[in-house]
């Protein structure tokens, strides 16, 4: 008995649909699989540029000092450097003169870091008290330095853009008491005055 040509034509049809489906389906997982493998090489290749280019960020900057004639000449110098989204910086106050040790022992007096792109506007700032920092002793020198090392949130780019720096404070006047004979107490202890 002969088949009938049209059952023939269909069995047929289905066996060539089944090897075509199945063909497309490993064409599609073996393009996905190359296509996965490629992103996995171009974001390596990103992760390996980006952190060959933020590994300079992550060398000590020494920013030029800035005198201050009004803290009895003192010199404020910073030294900044970034790490995984922070910079991270020292500031030193050199020599830790009378007002900034009346100011320090007030409590109430602070410094504000405030970090520049070329054009002088502001990219971050960081508030510090004076009260926390730490006195630091040249036992080379002789002398004595108020020395603050902190850190603040910054992405790699604003750090890129800071271009100096510069620095306010605010410091309370020193406590005083006028003696009717006109002699002035300050009440601060610095350097064993008082």
């Amino acid at each position: 008995m002969t088949a009938n040509p049209s059952e023939a034509d269909q069995s047929g049809a289905g066996e060539g649909s089944t090897t075509s489906t199945a063909r497309t389906i490993l064409m599609s997982g073996a393009r996905l699989a190359t296509a996965a493998v490629l992103v996995g090489l171009l974001a390596a290749a990103i992760y390996g540029i980006v952190k060959v280019r933020n590994s300079a960020l992550s060398e000590r900057r020494e920013w030029p000092s800035i005198a201050a004639p009004s803290l009895d000449g003192a010199n404020l110098s910073l030294a900044t450097m970034w790490r995984a989204g922070r910079l991270n910086y020292i500031l030193d106050v050199t020599p830790y003169t009378l007002p900034i040790c009346e100011a320090r022992v007030s409590g109430e007096a602070t410094f504000t870091i405030v970090f520049v792109d070329e054009g002088g506007f502001s990219v971050a700032s960081s508030t510090l008290d004076l009260s926390p920092m730490t006195v630091v002793v040249d036992a080379g020198r002789g002398g004595r330095a108020l020395r603050q090392e902190s850190s603040l949130n910054l992405t790699a780019g604003d750090y890129r853009r800071i271009a100096g720096w510069r620095i306010t404070w605010v410091f309370p006047r020193p406590p005083v008491s006028v003696f009717g004979d006109g002699t002035v107490l300050r009440r601060a202890a610095c350097f064993g005055r008082s």
